[in-house]
């Protein structure tokens, strides 16, 4: 028998749910007929419908009356009734997903079907039940399923499967439970009708606890999903604009020190040859000691630098043909103090390198060099790969006051010097990659030395 009173309160229950979560902001006319529509999917009406009929069907004898043809029946019915009773709900309301409208319909007819386990027959504790925990249901959840419905209407890349199967076990279970009890019940003695109300009443309690507790971890484990996706994307577009903005800065330094070595070069009428073979002797060396590439490209362009210094010491000096006197030796010492000072602000991973290598590439490994009686691994790696890059350029080049040596004397003088001018790790890479020297310094001749355009494009410029 279907009670007014009962209907009556879950008829309210639906239309409060379905105009806080759907219609509220509608722009539809028919949002209030819509509303109104929602009291006819009432809990208490399916549930009453589908139990209450089910067992006049089973009394009136077309259906053995068994617990298992019981059962049997109630499973497939209710099997085959809620998907097309959510979809029908979802296609009224004009819900987007068909995961709202289960989680909204299957939580109201699970509580209105313990609510009906544990009232029985007697309206006041229905209708007062059915709104309790109705409105128990809200408070708890209510936060967690809006956010889920927000990261649906985002398209975010939801899978919404466990909570759609959960949804739909729980419900079918709960309608079994309630039927179920009820044909238990129906089915013994008037003596032990009580008893079998009290476990009845228990689990139904129990139920619905389990069932707050599920559902909402359930929709907080896919709001979670959502959030972990999101903060990854975020951070994927924040490492990608941090890449982006460091490789900026690197341009920009790299074309800061291409100016700078401009301006050497015009200066101090030493050639830009000797700059970007330096830079390509340095890369060699980076790579046979098994660098990273960034940190053997930071050394390359940095290496460009090596005596940025020499744009403070006086023209007088660096245009001097002959020989230096002990005190003009000492003032061009002071360069490598002057590229410290210049460089001192400079910031930037090639800037830091850079500084580095200005004030450190005329240290010894010995501590015997000069201006700051640094040894062994106090010079810094990249100064200790420009000192022996310089210095074999050096060797092998034509100045005012030398003639070049020849390569293999040159070798020697650098192999000799390992474990007193120069790092043996680094005169190792040196023995290594001397072959690659020599191809250097074929494709790069003093001759082309003056072609500043060498410079621009050496960033690009690969040793084989």
């Amino acid at each position: 028998m279907l009670s007014f009173s009962i209907i009556a309160a879950s008829f309210l229950v639906y239309i409060l749910v379905t105009w806080h979560y759907f219609l509220k902001y509608s722009k539809s006319p028919f949002r209030y007929i819509k509303v109104l529509f929602a009291g006819f999917f009432s809990g208490q009406i399916l549930i009453r419908l589908f139990t209450h009929g089910t067992i006049k069907i089973v009394e009136s004898g077309m259906i053995p009356f068994s617990p298992i043809a019981g059962f049997f029946y109630l499973t497939v019915l209710a099997m085959i009734m809620i998907p097309l009773v959510v979809l029908f709900y979802q296609k009224i309301y004009g819900i987007r997903t068909y995961v709202e409208a289960l989680i909204v319909l299957c939580s109201l007819t699970t509580i209105g079907s313990f609510v009906d386990a544990i009232g029985g027959e007697d309206i006041i504790v229905v209708n007062v039940a059915m709104l309790i925990f109705s409105a128990l249901c809200y408070l708890y959840k209510h936060k967690d399923f809006e956010q889920l419905i927000i990261n649906l209407g985002n398209d975010n890349n939801v899978n919404t499967m466990s909570v759609s199967i959960w949804m739909y076990v729980i419900t079918i279970a709960t309608l079994l439970y309630n039927s179920g009890s009820f044909i238990y019940i129906s089915a013994f003695r008037p003596e032990v009708r009580d008893r079998a109300l009290i476990v009845v009443h228990v689990c139904a309690v129990a139920g619905i606890c389990a069932y707050f507790f599920s559902v909402k971890q359930l929709i907080k484990g896919v709001n979670t999903s959502v959030e972990n996706d999101q903060l990854n994307k975020a951070i994927h577009d924040a490492d990608k604009m941090l890449l982006n903005g460091k490789q900026k800065m690197l341009d920009s330094q790299e074309s800061v020190i291409a100016a700078f070595a401009e301006i050497l070069e015009n200066k101090s009428g030493e050639s830009g040859g000797h700059v970007k073979r330096v830079a390509l002797y340095s890369e060699i060396l980076a790579r046979k000691l098994g660098l990273p590439d960034d940190e053997v490209h930071i050394i390359k362009i940095a290496s460009m630098m090596h005596d940025v210094g020499k744009i403070l010491v006086p023209n007088e000096i660096l245009e001097k043909k002959g020989r230096f006197t002990y005190e003009e030796r000492e003032a061009m010492k002071l360069h490598v103090a002057y590229g410290d000072k210049i460089l001192s602000n400079a910031q930037g991973e090639i800037m830091f390198a850079a500084r580095n290598i200005a004030k450190e590439h005329h240290e010894r490994w010995d501590g015997k060099g000069y201006l700051y009686g640094l040894s062994k691994n106090e010079i810094s790696l990249e100064a200790q790969i420009v000192s022996v890059a310089d210095v074999f350029d050096a060797l092998t080049s034509k100045r005012c006051y030398k003639d070049a040596w020849d390569v293999n004397s040159s070798y020697k003088e650098i192999v000799d010097g390992s474990g007193t001018q120069f790092s043996p790790e680094v005169v190792n890479a040196f023995k290594q990659g001397f072959d690659e020297f020599k191809i250097v310094m074929r494709d790069n001749p003093e001759s082309a030395a003056n072609d500043t355009v060498l410079l621009k494009v050496l960033r690009n410029n690969k040793a084989s």
